[in-house]
């Protein structure tokens, strides 16, 4: 396999990525068109504290969860 090659299955990975991001953000944007206001406090309520919780993991395990 040469570098070329190489460049080229990386330009499809990376258009693929791109793809996916834009389709994922589309998604979003369409389900909180039909959200409520009260589904969209909770779904950032829920969020929050799941970032929260992230952040409890990373302390308790080291940032590369590893110690």
């Amino acid at each position: 396999m040469t570098a070329k090659d190489l460049d080229a299955v990386f330009q499809r990975a990376a258009t693929a990525h791109n793809d996916l991001m834009h389709e994922r953000l589309a998604a979003a944007l369409e389900v909180r068109n039909v959200l409520t206001a009260d589904q969209l406090q909770k779904a950032a309520s829920i969020r929050a504290g799941m970032k929260q919780l992230h952040a409890q993991m990373h302390q308790l395990l080291g940032a590369d969860g590893a110690d």
